[in-house]
């Protein structure tokens, strides 16, 4: 559901859409590892925290992250969710 949230880019702020899918992506895999983390200590709040943060710290980067390390972020949300 969070990955999904994020199709309202598309579809109402003119992002392209291999962006928006690829934010899909990340944004799913980033929700499957808070509902872990959520299960594990009970409190939605950190996540949100960690989110703000990352937001925060990716409007203030100079560009995107490689390729290589985005694929590495997903793997460890994918295994850390499982």
């Amino acid at each position: 559901m969070f990955g999904g949230g994020h199709f309202r880019n598309y579809l109402f702020f003119g992002a392209p859409l291999d962006d928006t899918l690829w934010q899909i992506l990340s944004g799913g895999l980033s929700g499957f590892t808070c509902a872990g983390l959520r299960y594990a200590i009970g409190s939605v709040w950190p996540m949100v925290a960690v989110h703000a943060m990352d937001d925060f710290f990716q409007i203030r980067s100079p560009g995107a992250a490689p390729d290589w390390w985005q694929v590495g972020v997903y793997v460890v949300h994918a295994a850390y969710g499982v």
